[in-house]
């Protein structure tokens, strides 16, 4: 079985690897066919044709890449003069690596020559180069001495303690040596008409254009369908490249967990130099410094249907590179938004499967992940048991459902808990925390605090901060229980973590919940919790109970018993400093970037 690594594009940050790479089109495939197994060489398509058939055999775009002054030799090259880099060139007849030289200095004339020498030696001398190599502390080594004998000859350098990076370069040498400018004219270069410029220069390639490439080409497809070629694609990490990153969501309201995550995720990138922009489809503007911002079409099918033609225009007129959607209009609108497109899509899913808010079925879940998972992009959820669902949900598709921790603890997050706390709040409280709708299971935790107060006291008073559509209804349950003197409704707090960092005790009342944010929080700023089972999130964050205590979820008594437990000696103490700190190290947002990079880089 042979393998070939093909690399998807190249980025300069594969300078600073150590590694060997070649390149390979219809015409040289042939000598990957007689390779060594356990060939370290990784491949990049230097031809348009080989670059399409790779691109549809793999369903990923792959970049033609060629080691010539059409494609990354001048960048190589000029990152190599800016840095410092140490270059050593080996390859075609003296006199012709005297005049290529001779032009390389003229163009480079800060690049630093570590040494050369010409493509004609036998094996003895060939130690002496390796070594000559090694000893002159080179970091890329450029070599052209021909289909197979160069990637032998990089593979050895490797091997014999050189320490940098390895190209192949063909004929580049010999070519520039001969080129006044540069070996293709401009025109011949935007045509794509290289080839046939090459046979008209050099007659003794019309064979390999015209015989070599059809025997090559149907001789890699029958090895491909009778499995004898396996093809591994290669992504180069993409924190190296240019990143323009656009965050899609259906809106944005101030206080929405999935926005808050968002934001902080957004907040890690641009702190590492990253360009983000937030494309809002119902054209709400949020709050991020540094970030641009992008309205879309508005609510309904109509305003999902000018979103997804103005985020497509967006794409190309800004260069956005990767995009992260979130909840299932956005996912939907950046499906159909990025169709034909190289850009790198992460479709996140952030509620747990059977949630009655977003009024997704099973079967609509799984049509529409199907549909993005039909494409290149890759689905995230924010939970270990979210993942394994979906998994399970399109067992097809596991390869590209992905885990990674939302962005919950940040500096911010930690400085802001040291503010006082809001006036006319009690010193004495237990807390809750959310947007005031249904799921959020708020009208069950005022009946359990309603029971719990018939059968104890003194008790804490209860907080609740947040806002949404059921307040009036939650105001008027607290004062049809007696308790409206005992519940304190906080309304928005732009800064919550006081009252987390204060609180005598943080209670998830909620019915579903793909990751509770707030049950983070608490546990980072060391105060104690009680939660609802409401899905697997809650388990995965309080690790089945030891850092946190859980209850049966949409049970009123069961939530009164967990209130009550936390009044005696038991139930008063939050998990080590240490522990929960370990526990929740993987939600900051430096993790979650990486968690990110890690996903798009797969």
């Amino acid at each position: 079985m042979i393998r070939l690594k093909l690399v998807e594009r190249f980025t300069p940050g594969l300078l600073e690897t150590h590694k060997a790479f070649s390149f390979i089109n219809f015409a040289s495939i042939g000598s990957l066919f007689e390779q060594a197994e356990g060939s370290h060489v990784s491949y990049f398509c230097d031809g348009m044709l080989l670059s399409a058939f790779m691109s549809r055999i793999t369903g990923q775009p792959v970049e033609r890449v060629s080691f010539d002054f059409t494609s990354i030799a001048d960048p190589v090259l000029r990152i190599a003069e800016q840095r410092g880099r140490r270059v050593y060139f080996v390859g075609a007849r003296q006199v012709e690596l005297d005049l290529f030289l001779l032009k390389i200095r003229g163009l480079y004339p800060r690049l630093k020559i570590a040494g050369f020498h010409n493509g004609y030696f036998d094996t003895a001398q060939a130690q002496r180069i390796h070594a000559d190599i090694r000893d002159s502390a080179t970091d890329i080594l450029i070599t052209g001495l021909g289909a197979g004998l160069q990637e032998q000859f990089v593979e050895e350098a490797l091997s014999q303690g050189f320490g940098g990076v390895a190209f192949t370069c063909g004929g580049f040498i010999r070519q520039e040596a001969t080129a006044i400018r540069n070996y293709y004219p401009e025109l011949i270069n935007r045509l794509h008409l290289r080839a046939f410029y090459r046979m008209y220069r050099e007659p003794h390639t019309i064979q390999r254009y015209l015989i070599d490439y059809p025997k090559n080409f149907f001789h890699l497809w029958a090895m491909l369908a009778l499995h004898k070629v396996t093809i591994d694609l290669l992504h180069p990490d993409c924190r190296e490249t240019r990143m323009n990153i656009l965050f899609i969501l259906k809106d944005f309201a101030p206080d929405g967990g999935v926005e808050g995550v968002q934001q902080r995720l957004a907040g890690q990138f641009l702190k590492e130099g990253r360009q983000v922009g937030f494309y809002v489809m119902n054209g709400d503007t949020p709050a991020q410094a540094g970030a641009t911002f992008f309205q879309g079409g508005g609510d309904g099918i109509m305003g999902l249907l000018k979103s997804i033609f103005l985020l497509r225009r967006i794409i190309r007129r800004e260069g956005v590179t990767h995009l992260i959607a979130a909840k299932e209009q956005a996912n939907l609108c950046t499906w159909f938004a990025t169709l034909n497109t190289c850009c790198q899509v992460i479709y996140t899913r952030h509620a747990a499967l059977d949630c009655e808010e977003q009024k997704t079925g099973p079967t609509s879940l799984r049509l529409l992940y199907a549909l993005y998972l039909c494409g290149t992009g890759k689905v995230v959820a924010v939970s270990n048991g979210l993942c394994q669902s979906l998994a399970e949900l399109m067992p097809w598709g596991r390869q590209r459902i992905r885990y990674c921790p939302n962005a919950v603890i940040s500096e911010y997050m930690l400085n802001a808990a040291q503010a006082p706390l809001p006036d006319g709040l009690p010193a004495d409280y237990w807390l809750g925390v959310g947007r005031l709708v249904q799921p959020k299971g708020f009208h069950l935790l005022l009946d359990a605090y309603a029971m719990v107060l018939l059968r104890a006291t003194p008790l804490p008073d209860l907080v609740i901060a947040g806002e949404g559509p059921e307040r009036v209804a939650l105001t008027a349950q607290a004062q049809r229980l007696g308790i409206a003197d005992r519940v304190h409704f906080t309304g928005y707090l732009s800064n919550p973590y006081p009252l987390i960092r204060h609180a005598r005790l943080l209670i998830l009342s909620s019915v579903h919940e793909g990751l509770p944010t707030v049950l983070i929080e608490a546990l980072a700023l060391g105060t104690p919790t009680l939660a609802c089972e409401c899905g697997s999130g809650a388990r995965e964050l309080l690790d089945h109970g030891r850092l946190g205590r859980l209850v049966k979820v949409n049970d009123v008594p069961a939530l009164a018993e967990g209130l009550l437990h936390s009044l005696t000696p038991d139930g008063q103490g939050a998990p080590a400093g240490r522990v929960a700190a370990e526990a929740v190290r993987q939600y900051g947002s430096h993790q979650s970037a990486e968690a990110y990079y890690q996903v798009w880089n797969q």
